[in-house]
């Protein structure tokens, strides 16, 4: 019998991958508006029909109706089972697959102690930021960097009054010490007695991209060192993952057509106070692929800002090479340096938000590692220049091919005054021996099959990131044969691990959507928009479909992973459930902006819950027996049905 894999472990590995990236690596993919298209991989077609969404992470074909997760295209492309799938998308970013348990073995400690053990200490630093004694030291600190009460409520700091133990005993009736520790809230003396990590300082508790609690950074009052102090690593926390803020610039990110990266906390609040609200910051570390591969799922176009000074200037040359390897076309990178004395919270105070939103000043990533290049060369001999180009030859050699990399070509062979063609002899004879590309094993069609009656359609027939306004079609009513194939929800595996056992036949029964308009969009809207699964919406939906199974299960799902994009629910859905995932929620759903499709969801959840109550209301006046019993609207409402009741028969 196979082993299990820890969910944890998926959830990360999917969260770090970039479908785009797996994807490219076998198939040559184009830029088409928010997404990226290609010809399909998984059938003949001359007109690209395959389309991939970097915001979902998920890729959808037109014309055979292959859909799925960057696991399932690993599954279908290289014919592999899902564990296979696992190890290859891990070994691609790197990371090591824990060993597998036996069957019988205890199931991966759970994060979720860590989370409420975080949350509480969130609520303690709140409460001693508003009550404690000592407090009016941070609040003047607060003050002094000019931050409104607004804004530090909006990003909910806090305060670690001084004192060794003040965190430590007002929870140690609610939390276990070794949770404590292992969220990195505490560490233990020799003597064995438990310290505060955060103390006389103010805190900032620092979210990952879902908005889960997962760490803090402290600030601290007056003269205690270190100045900065950010948890350590854990199984939440790992600084050279997450960014500061990234929860709540990937909201407006895409409103102002970039995301800002900066040195610290301060300068991301303060700039968000000043209407500057898609910065984030790095957690005490340099720019990690990590972090540059999170940036690019928020917008296609990121600016470092740095300080002109040297070590400003060193800091943007080691991101630059960072983005490089990710710089496929479609994507940019620039570097702001700051004017001398200046950084982003003094900046926007004194030149206004202005001075972020406008690209002036941002000079372009290729064009300033070429500049910082040409700056450490004599281009007037000939030994300068082919230093140049042996310096630049490395670089240029880790940016994927595509447009970028020809140009960049074609400018170092006029600085250094050479021929394009000799400048690309010498890549290729640095060039390390790249990795054999991946092939499908067979010529199989997709595991999902072909599209089911009414689902062929071109891209022309869709909405939203992959073509004109799409309008849902209700498809097949939802009657009992279809429910028949699926079997109760309740068979399905909810355990803290993942089987790894292949989790899905490879050409399953379709689900129909559900013969409801309403309810259709709605499902289709919080499958794909995270920020629509609010507990009302997702309670209400449960209880349009509590007699669906296979819908009730998604509901279910939606329910334990509020935060997961469409990929990963998917992936979810195959680790958990035999059932087929219920194709009809993954078409595109127009050209809305997020803020409105929640809206629109929204307004159908009122318009679901109106028809219920409605419906309700005419069985209570239908099983009245007794008319003295019911009050005179009741009564009207009765003679009103009846009335239209005899109306329809008159007519038949």
């Amino acid at each position: 019998m196979a082993g299990r894999i820890p969910e944890d472990f998926i959830n990360d590995l999917i969260e770090r991958a970039d479908i785009v990236d797996v994807i490219g690596r076998s198939v040559p993919l184009r830029r088409a508006g928010q997404e990226f298209s290609a010809c399909c991989p998984f059938h003949d077609e001359k007109t690209p029909s395959f389309f991939v969404s970097p915001r979902k992470q998920f890729y959808h074909c037109f014309g055979c109706g292959a859909t799925g997760s960057v696991v399932g295209f690993l599954m279908a492309y290289q014919n592999l089972e899902f564990r296979e799938a696992i190890e290859s998308l891990a070994e691609q970013l790197g990371i090591e697959v824990p060993q597998s348990a036996a069957p019988n073995a205890e199931p991966a400690q759970s994060r979720e102690p860590l989370r409420e053990a975080l949350e509480e200490a969130q609520a303690h630093f709140l409460n001693a930021l508003r009550k404690h004694p000592a407090a009016v030291e941070a609040t003047e600190y607060l003050k002094g960097r000019g931050l409104t009460g607004q804004i530090a409520r909006d990003f909910g700091i806090g305060f670690a009054p001084p004192g060794w133990d003040g965190l430590t005993t007002a929870l140690k009736d609610r939390v276990p010490e070794s949770v404590l520790i292992d969220a990195g809230l505490a560490k233990r003396r020799e003597d064995g007695r438990l310290f505060d990590m955060f103390r006389h300082r103010v805190t900032f508790p620092i979210h990952d991209a879902r908005g889960r609690l997962i760490g803090f950074g402290g600030r601290a009052i007056g003269d205690d060192t270190p100045k900065y102090l950010n948890s350590p690593e854990t199984r939440l926390f790992s600084k050279g993952r997450e960014l500061y803020n990234l929860d709540r610039a990937r909201r407006e990110a895409s409103r102002a057509g970039q995301v800002l990266v900066v040195e610290g906390y301060m300068d991301v609040i303060a700039l968000a106070q000043f209407g500057v609200d898609y910065a984030v910051a790095t957690l005490g570390t340099a720019a990690t692929r990590e972090h540059c591969e999170k940036l690019f799922r928020v917008s296609h176009d990121v600016v470092f800002c740095f300080d002109g000074d040297n070590a400003g200037r060193r800091a943007a040359r080691r991101a630059a090479e960072t983005c490089l390897p990710l710089l496929r076309d479609g994507r940019s990178v620039g570097v702001r340096f700051l004017p001398n004395g200046e950084d982003p919270d003094s900046l926007v105070r004194k030149s206004g938000p202005d001075s972020f939103h406008n690209r002036e000043g941002v000079t372009p990533l290729a064009e300033y590692l070429l500049e910082s290049l040409c700056e450490e060369t004599e281009l007037d001999s000939m030994s300068g220049r082919a230093r140049l180009v042996s310096l630049a030859n490395p670089l240029i050699n880790r940016l994927p091919e595509g447009a970028l990399k020809g140009m960049m070509l074609d400018r170092l062979a006029e600085i250094a005054r050479t021929r394009r063609e000799d400048l690309s002899r010498l890549l290729a004879a640095q060039r390390n021996k790249s990795r054999e590309p991946a092939h499908p094993r067979s010529s199989s069609a997709h595991p999902s099959g072909p599209p089911g009656p009414g689902t062929s359609a071109s891209p022309a027939d869709y909405g939203s990131n992959f073509g004109p306004e799409y309008g849902p079609n209700p498809g097949e009513n939802f009657g009992q044969d279809a429910r028949a194939n699926i079997g109760p929800a309740d068979s399905r595996d909810h355990g803290p691990s993942f089987n790894t056992e292949n989790p899905s036949p490879a050409h399953p029964t379709r689900i129909p959507p559900p013969d409801d308009r309403l309810l259709t969009r709605a499902l289709q809207i919080v499958v794909q928009v995270p920020e629509s699964r609010t507990e009302a919406t997702l309670s209400a939906l449960a209880q349009e479909v509590a007699d669906f199974p296979p819908l009730r299960a998604l509901v279910d799902l939606l329910a334990l992973s509020p935060g997961a994009n469409t990929g990963q629910l998917h992936t979810i859905w195959q680790t958990r459930s035999d059932a087929p995932f219920p194709q009809f929620v993954l078409r595109p759903l127009g050209p809305l902006s997020e803020t409105g499709l929640v809206a629109e969801c929204n307004d159908a959840i009122q318009r679901m819950g109106q028809r219920r109550a409605a419906a309700a209301r005419r069985e209570a006046l239908a099983t009245v027996g007794n008319l003295s019993e019911l009050s005179e609207a009741e009564r009207a409402a009765l003679r009103q049905r009846l009335a239209q009741r005899l109306a329809e028969k008159r007519k038949n």
